[in-house]
């Protein structure tokens, strides 16, 4: 196997993402590719076949009629690989549209002709039009065939049925007229039916299926007459086809794209495609493209034709696509082969026929070792289980035995135990495999120590009975992650409630017990001291929150739209009482600015909903206009948890839907509105929807604790406001989401949020002010000017500010232009600049899409990161995008809306600090939430809000702030293969609150010995007074007189206690203050701006 990073952009109009190329078979290479383009991603396959090879194509079919999914047409023919092929008769005959041969047989054709493409006996590709000409002689009396094995007869004519036909039901055949089916039997007549039948045409004769006049004609025939038939194939091709099947649209001839016809709409439809076709030296061609999928987009036949003429190919025709397009192979010594493409049915789809490579046998004698891995990253003491297969000269399978394992360098990992590898030592290098004298090697890396632990779930609400395989990964300091064996995890639950345990890959599976309902547990998975917990529980009841019959109780708002909400009778709603009434929605989108509609049903007081709900249930009754119906719901009066009752509402009639309620909110939470929202400006419309009986679905309420997040050493603590190393950094200065709005003017919460926090930066001279988006809550003059008075008024012009836009800088939502943006501000909308050797790459993602945005700057974004790897003068990279690649509320709403472009986004900064050895760093805002995150190396720090609501919970990054970072370039070399603690000191935020007070909590006085709890908040009167805790992610400074020792750590703590001089120890991990000698102390804490302190009598 020979595998590829992706290559250079190529002159296409698509962008290369990953590329992979392995032999499959002699002759035969499988290229992986995916690609990014403004139409979104498409990930595809070429199979490639030298014809001179002894691997040979073959036509797939059992029989003509005979649909088979394609891992069973191509292991019935011991193929290496295999796709679909023609259209076909699905749900009727399931017999292919085009004609057929196979091994040189002609196994169907239409008197009408048809085109077909396939190769001779020498392997040449041929396109050309084949006909059937045959008679049939019954009797004395003589006529043309209208086709050999087909899915339709021809007015008053007759189709000859063989063996080869198969189980198809001759019923679907299409016919006018009277109909007779003969029956021959060597040669003779043996039964005469009156109709289409799914008879078998028996395996020593065949069916003549007449219709029309002919049937009329031949209805009379006795048994025993005797009959012949005689048939071949008409075509201008130079020779015989020896594998041919029907060509629906050619593509390419001569490599020329031939004409496509827009008006088919199947062609300019974006789908699963499959091609076939060849090249100039004769290589064959197979090419799939994925489609109906987020993760893949499909292709137009227009952009089939495109690709396939990059690959290479000069004639070329497309094949079936939508959910027929398959693609099977066979994995190196395995003895049959799986699917490799995803199917967008979802699972394989039965098709009649398909293309096929078979090779030639194999000795069956170890040539080759293929390793199986699950993962190749290991953490140091974790295991890895490893597995293999032997493949002979063919890739076929060979037995394989006594297989030695080690690693290059040696000191990367250990054998294990039970069935697998130990990581040893961090590095990376080589797992080697070896049987006698035969050797494979693979890429094996073992990241840092473990630093947290992660699962692919937050919290799970199981019925009883039910089932989740989840995952468990682990994380390393600089974001590197890896699966964790289950063997590694020990787990602790209430086993009353549930069961766990490990699936063959590496999953776990949380199965919820039959007499457990209405119970649950907190699942604590803990591996090498770290610890993952997970709530479940089992059933769920509903609490009613409102029946919505009293429409008093509601009123109507909109944006962009015009609502209203009135009582109705709901008494049509199945399961109803009679006389029901419910809440009528009415909305109408029409003729509005560009921007997102919204028609809001408004509680007048707020719905409380009840611990341990974990969904919301509604009844609607729709009306099929493919709106979005969502709810507003606040955690604490303030912090938005966004909800999402449909993402569509494509049903008319009633029907009960349900959402899940986002986790990791504080209660109180309240449910204030019911909204229908539409995004797209080209559907505009009116409709109503009725709605019924709102509730909470409830589960157990399980006392989860409180974990603070894990400190990430990109947030700087204990600094009492000096931030980095000051003879060797350079700062800045990062604000976020000020939302300054000119109906608030200048005595609002934006608009004096921002100018204080703004006044603070000053006050910090940095070298400029990076504004990572939403600086206006929208995009109106007036905005844009009343922010430019604020900075006119407060950031002096020697300190420059750059802007990467928001969404908001489009208007109030996502669908708008940055025409006025740039109208009123006269700055760019993705721009780059150089500063103290770091290169900064601003980027738009106005549209919560890099591509949708303004699909221009990938490429330039790509092009920007290539340059910097190699100029010597650029030491790091950071670049600031509105959009997060996660939410980090963990609800999904606040983030880039295509995860594969945030995963594209990941990769390429990850690229370029393994290539380049320089640091980068990704900073955004958008979620209203102080974030830092790592993936594989790229440091992603979100920046928390400054001028609106937050969004994450108050102890979790949930509050308002500004961050001076200090970038140190002597700390930006990386080394790729191990974590240097150098490099974390390279990019560091003081995150300053931007908060109304602190109210810091200790006791009076404390006994030696006894130990007592210290915390601080802050309070925010311009969100209600909501209450923050002082801790990670926010900059926080204890402190005090000299005999107060503040500690961090084991040690240290232990050093204190046996001080002479130490009144008392404040731990702050902890909180914890112990009295150690008589006196007093005062604890002073510290947090931007504010601080408070306290008095503490150590008795």
């Amino acid at each position: 196997m020979v595998s590829a990073a992706a290559p250079a952009a190529a002159d296409t109009a698509w962008l290369p993402v990953s590329h992979r190329v392995e032999e499959l078979a002699p002759g035969v290479t499988l290229s992986r590719d995916r690609s990014y383009d403004s139409g979104g991603f498409v990930d595809s396959f070429l199979l490639t076949t030298d014809l001179k090879g002894p691997t040979k194509p073959k036509l797939l079919a059992e029989s003509v009629s005979g649909a088979m999914v394609p891992t069973e047409l191509a292991d019935a023919a011991r193929a290496v690989a295999g796709t679909n092929g023609d259209f076909f008769a699905i749900n009727g005959t399931n017999a292919p549209i085009g004609g057929a041969v196979q091994d040189g047989e002609l196994i169907k054709a239409d008197r009408s002709g048809g085109t077909m493409v396939g190769l001779d006996a020498d392997g040449v590709g041929q396109i050309t039009d084949m006909f059937l000409e045959g008679t049939a002689t019954v009797g004395t009396r003589t006529f043309a065939l209208g086709g050999l094995n087909s899915n339709g007869v021809p007015a008053n004519s007759a189709v000859l049925y063989t063996p080869k036909w198969g189980p198809g039901d001759r019923g679907y055949v299409s016919s006018s007229g009277a109909v007779v089916e003969l029956v021959i039997r060597q040669g003779t007549v043996t039964e005469v039916r009156r109709a289409k039948t799914a008879e078998p045409v028996p395996s020593d004769g065949y069916v003549l299926l007449a219709a029309g006049s002919l049937a009329d004609q031949l209805a009379g025939t006795a048994p025993g007459t005797p009959v012949t038939v005689d048939h071949h194939a008409r075509s201008d091709a130079p020779n015989p086809y020896s594998l041919a099947l029907g060509a629906h649209l050619v593509i390419l001839r001569d490599g020329v794209t031939q004409p496509i016809n827009p008006g088919d709409t199947n062609n300019p439809a974006l789908k699963p495609r499959t091609a076939v076709g060849w090249t100039a030296d004769g290589k064959l061609l197979v090419y799939v493209a994925d489609g109906s999928s987020s993760r893949s987009r499909g292709l137009t036949a227009f952009e089939l034709a495109d690709r396939m003429k990059a690959v290479g190919a000069v004639d070329a025709v497309m094949l079936d696509g939508g959910g027929s397009t398959q693609l099977v192979t066979r994995r190196h010594g395995d003895s049959g082969v799986s699917v490799t493409n995803v199917p967008s049915d979802g699972t394989q789809r039965p098709v009649p026929n398909g293309i096929g490579l078979i090779p030639p046998k194999g000795s069956g004698e170890l040539h080759g070792i293929d390793v199986r891995l699950r993962s190749d990253r290991v953490f140091p003491g974790l295991s890895r289980d490893v597995a293999a297969a032997g493949y002979d000269e063919t890739y076929g399978p060979a037995p394989l035995t006594n297989v030695k394992w080690q690693s290059v360098p040696g000191s990367l990992v250990k054998p294990d135990a039970q069935r697998g590898l130990r990581g040893f030592h961090s590095g990376s290098g080589k797992l080697v495999a070896r049987s006698g004298g035969i050797r494979q090697e693979v890429d094996l890396r073992v990241l840092g120590d473990l630093d947290q632990l992660e699962a692919d779930v937050q919290a799970l609400a199981l019925e009883p009975g039910d089932h989740r395989d989840v995952t468990v990964t682990g994380v390393d300091a600089e974001g590197f992650r890896a699966p964790i064996e289950p063997r590694d995890i020990t787990f602790d639950y209430d086993r009353s409630v549930l069961d766990v345990s490990a699936q063959p890959n590496g999953t776990v599976r949380i199965n919820g017990l039959d007499a457990a309902s209405g119970s649950g547990t907190i699942v604590t998975a803990t591996v090498q001291g770290h610890v993952l917990r997970i709530p479940v529980t089992i059933g769920l009841s509903d609490v009613r929150l409102s029946s919505l019959a009293d429409a008093t109780q509601w009123s109507s708002a909109a944006v962009l739209a015009r609502a209203g909400v009135a009582s109705v009778d709901t008494s049509d709603r199945p399961g109803a009482a009679p006389g029901e009434r419910g809440l009528r929605l009415s909305y109408d989108f029409t003729n509005q600015a560009a921007g997102t509609s919204a028609a809001y049903a408004v509680a007048k007081t707020p719905l409380l909903i009840p611990d341990g709900a974990q969904r919301l249930a509604l009844w609607i009754k729709g009306d099929g206009h493919k709106h979005w119906m969502r709810a507003t719901m606040a955690a604490q009066g303030s912090t938005n948890v966004p909800f999402t009752f449909a993402t569509e509402v494509d049903w008319t009639g009633w029907r009960r839907v349900e959402g899940a309620i986002p986790t990791g909110f504080s209660a109180p939470i309240t449910l204030s509105r019911i909204y229908v929202v539409e995004t797209d400006t080209n559907k505009r419309d009116v409709g109503q929807l009725d709605l019924a009986l709102l509730d909470a679905r409830v589960g157990v309420a399980l006392d989860v604790p409180d974990v603070p997040d894990q400190p990430d050493p990109a947030v700087l603590e204990q600094t009492d406001g000096q931030a980095g190393d000051g003879r060797r950094g350079w700062r800045f200065a990062v604000l976020s989401d000020t939302h300054i709005n000119a109906d608030g003017g200048t005595t609002s919460y934006a608009y004096t949020q921002t100018g204080r926090a703004l006044d603070e930066i000053v006050a910090a001279e940095p070298d400029f002010v990076l504004l990572s988006g939403d600086g206006v809550d929208s995009n109106r003059p007036q905005d844009f000017a009343l922010f430019q008075r604020l900075l006119s008024e407060h950031l002096p012009e020697d300190i420059p500010l750059y802007w990467a836009v928001g969404n908001h800088e489009s208007g109030a939502t996502a669908t708008g232009t940055l025409n006025q943006f740039t109208a009123s501000t006269g700055r760019p909308t993705r721009q780059v600049f150089d500063h103290a050797g770091t290169r900064f790459i601003l980027l738009n993602t106005t549209l919560a899409s890099l591509r949708l945005s303004d699909w221009s700057q990938v490429p330039w974004l790509r092009a920007q990161l290539d340059a910097a790897r190699t100029d010597p003068s650029i030491s790091s990279v950071v670049v600031s995008a509105h959009h997060p690649v996660l939410d980090p509320t963990g609800t999904g709403s606040s983030q880039l809306s295509d995860p594969y472009e945030a995963e594209l986004l990941e990769q390429w900064l990850a690229e370029f600090r393994a290539s380049s050895g320089k640091q980068v760093a990704l900073v955004t805002g958008h979620a209203h939430t102080a974030h830092v995150r790592r993936a594989d190396g790229v440091l992603e720090f979100n920046a928390p809000v400054v001028g609106k609501v937050p969004y994450g919970d108050a102890g979790h990054g949930g509050f308002a702030a500004w961050s001076l970072v200090t970038v140190d370039p002597s700390r930006a070399t990386v080394d790729p293969d191990r974590i240097d603690p150098r490099g974390f000191g390279w990019f560091q935020a003081d995150v300053r609150p931007v908060l109304t007070r602190v109210e810091l909590h200790a006791p009076e006085q404390v006994a030696v010995g006894a130990t007592a709890r210290v915390t601080a908040d802050a309070i925010d009167e311009g969100q209600n007074g909501r209450n923050v805790p002082l801790r990670y992610p926010m900059s926080v400074t204890w402190a005090g007189d000299p005999n107060l020792a503040v500690v961090e750590d084991d040690r240290a703590l232990s050093q204190a206690l046996r001080s002479p001089k130490v009144v008392a120890v404040l731990d702050i991990r902890s909180g914890t203050l112990t009295g150690v000698h008589r006196g007093t102390v005062r604890i002073a804490v510290r947090a931007g701006a504010m601080g408070a302190t306290a008095t503490v009598t150590v008795t």
